[in-house]
């Protein structure tokens, strides 16, 4: 292939990544504020974190959702630029170069800002999924399995398990873990952190809707979704986004050398003359003489 065809190649190749670098500054904008919206409209956080912590998380999720926001929107801006300095590469070379420089820096920004997402995914699993298990399961437990034990639990006709205050007797934890679940029950609508099927002991009453109180509050009835199911969907959400960055970083890599490329062979060969390099080197070879 000579440098021309190379040339041409690569310009059209060029115009195929902004192309991309466009549709991936629109992904990151949508991605993003799909991701907030998991996050604005969900109750998230265990209740007994303490409120500086909380605000913590909370100014760290609005930051990073609004610097994929503007990361995203200058994506578009450069893809534009990049663009026009793909059309206008003979007249306008600078314009090609300057695209291609800031898309460069871009896939550093990108790439940085996926490692950020990573972190904070990995925080999201430690402080959210962990503790909220951890909260669970310490009311999810039988002490004493034994037959003889379990009859102070059940009422006089043994046909239920005596409750108090909507939860078995034979469910030991503190008043406080149960009024954190009781309250993650009623405000998500959902039964345990993986779904109604996570209990050992009875359900409590918070798991069913009204009427179905107490004793009547059984697996058939109770709700189906799970208490971690709105903190897997923004996890996977941020994975999803995590994953395109990544490949959108590698995008604007390949798309920021070419450009660079394309105007320095531009600045190089003005007239397109590209096999000039080349008969110039021929020409210094015929005139070399072998004894």
């Amino acid at each position: 292939m000579n440098k021309a065809a190379f040339v041409n190649f690569l310009r059209h190749l060029l115009f195929l990544l902004v192309v991309l670098k466009f549709i991936s500054g629109v992904i990151m904008m949508i991605q993003s504020d799909t991701c907030r919206h998991y996050y604005d409209n969900q109750h998230l956080v265990p209740l007994y974190w303490e409120y500086e912590i909380l605000e913590t998380m909370e100014i760290s999720f609005d930051m990073i959702f609004t610097v994929y926001m503007g990361i995203g929107f200058l994506v578009i801006v450069i893809s534009i630029v990049g663009f026009v300095g793909a059309i206008e590469l003979k007249q306008h070379k600078l314009i090609n170069f300057s695209a291609g420089m800031a898309i460069f820096f871009m896939s550093v920004v990108e790439l940085t800002s996926a490692v950020v997402v990573g972190e904070i995914i990995t925080t999201l699993h430690y402080t959210i999924e962990e503790t909220t298990i951890e909260l669970f399961n310490s009311v999810n437990f039988i002490p004493n399995s034994s037959h003889a034990n379990l009859e102070e639990f059940v009422s006089g006709d043994g046909n239920h398990f005596i409750y108090r205050n909507g939860w078995s007797t034979i469910a030991h934890s503190s008043p406080t873990n149960k009024s954190f679940i009781d309250f993650y029950h009623i405000i998500k609508q959902c039964c345990g952190p993986t779904g109604r099927f996570f209990w050992a002991v009875p359900p409590p009453s918070t798991c069913c809707s009204e009427e179905y109180q107490d004793a009547n509050c059984t697996m058939a009835v109770a709700h189906a979704t799970g208490c971690l199911r709105t903190y897997r969907l923004l996890r996977s959400c941020l994975g999803t986004m995590q994953i395109a960055v990544i490949f959108f970083a590698f995008v604007s890599l390949t798309n920021g050398i070419i450009s660079l490329y394309l105007a320095r062979i531009r600045v190089k060969y003005p007239n397109e003359e590209y096999g000039s390099e080349s008969d110039s080197s021929s020409d210094v070879l015929d005139n070399i003489s072998f004894p």
